[in-house]
């Protein structure tokens, strides 16, 4: 004699078998039901910390470039001062800026090319 096996897709089994269980042991529903809810609440909860942590992501990305920028101008704007203050020396203070916000900008970036060429 085979048995036959009834499948099914979804957090709750249909009516029929929930019917089955109940036979079986009179608080099954009540436990599967608990148990689909708690699933489900765990998932939404889940899906919830993502987007804050994507949230958080980016704002931190955006700080951490708001500042490199802000860095970056004022290694540039002390390069002006410096030419500014030693006239003789005015070119180096420039190079030295310019090398300096160069590499800054390099390494911010360094990341993102390689990103865009695994994609």
């Amino acid at each position: 004699m085979q048995r036959q096996v009834t499948l099914f897709e979804g957090p709750l089994p249909d009516p029929e078998t929930l019917q089955k269980y109940k036979t079986v042991y009179p608080e099954s529903v009540k436990i599967i039901f608990d148990m689909a809810k708690g699933y489900q609440d765990h998932i939404i909860k889940m899906d919830r910390e993502g987007v804050d942590a994507v949230k958080r992501d980016l704002w931190l990305s955006f700080i951490l470039g708001i500042v490199g920028q802000i860095g970056v101008l004022c290694i540039a704007f002390l390069g002006v001062i410096f030419a500014y203050l030693q006239p003789e020396l005015g070119e180096a203070g420039f190079v030295f800026s310019a090398i300096v916000c160069g590499y800054l900008i390099w390494w911010k970036t360094k990341g993102h090319k390689q990103k865009r060429k695994d994609e």
